[in-house]
């Protein structure tokens, strides 16, 4: 889920800058000016979503779906925007949308796991999105070099659809975390198992 979070988020930051210099002619002094709102907003975001993940005792589901779906009719409507003004508008409520995702990722899994596990477990989360930050920038190059910038922008719409078809099947609070957790381990072959089925069936 983090992955998907993170593909809008790395193509929004690696090529706005970019688009807005080449087709809507923004000074390169300009483009940090530029990225500050939706920084702003994107962090502010943040914070609202961790408050409403406890709010509702984890249940991403309640906060990833509503908030995708709104990031990607922007996502379409972004690079269909024909002023910079406009473009930083709407680049602002795609962060500030997707903002809101940024908690929901971590909430279940932090909230069930014992304190031992939980740096382990950021850390396989937040793996997923620095693979995003590895794999889409350049990707998103490769599509505006084959096609268009407005194509690159409308292949993120990926990460909103992976995300609300990842937060359908994670479990949505922490009992059914540990139980499914349960499961897995339980359902894990065990090397002493093969060893006694292998010693009381001899070749």
């Amino acid at each position: 889920m983090f992955l998907a979070y993170d593909v809008v988020v790395w193509g929004l930051n690696s090529w706005s800058a970019s688009f807005l210099m080449e087709e809507r002619g923004l000074a390169v002094s300009d483009a940090g000016l530029v990225s500050l709102g939706p920084t702003l907003l994107a962090a502010v975001a943040a914070v609202v979503g961790g408050r409403l993940s406890d709010r509702f005792e984890g249940r991403p589901r309640r906060i990833v779906v509503p908030a995708m779906c709104v990031a990607a009719g922007l996502l379409v409507l972004l690079p269909l925007t024909t002023t910079l003004a406009q473009f930083v508008v709407v680049g602002t409520l795609v962060s500030g949308a997707v903002g809101l995702c940024y908690m929901p990722c971590f909430s279940v899994p932090l909230r069930s796991l014992p304190p031992g596990l939980t740096g382990a477990a950021s850390g396989i989360i937040l793996f997923g999105g620095q693979l995003s930050g590895i794999v889409v920038p350049t990707l998103f190059g490769h599509i505006v070099d084959a096609f268009s910038y407005r194509t690159a922008f409308w292949s993120l719409l990926v990460g909103p659809v992976l995300a609300v078809a990842a937060v359908l099947r994670v479990p949505q609070t922490s009992p059914r975390f540990l139980a499914r957790l349960r499961a897995d381990v339980t359902d894990t072959p065990k090397e002493d198992d093969s060893d006694t089925s292998t010693a009381a069936h001899p070749a």
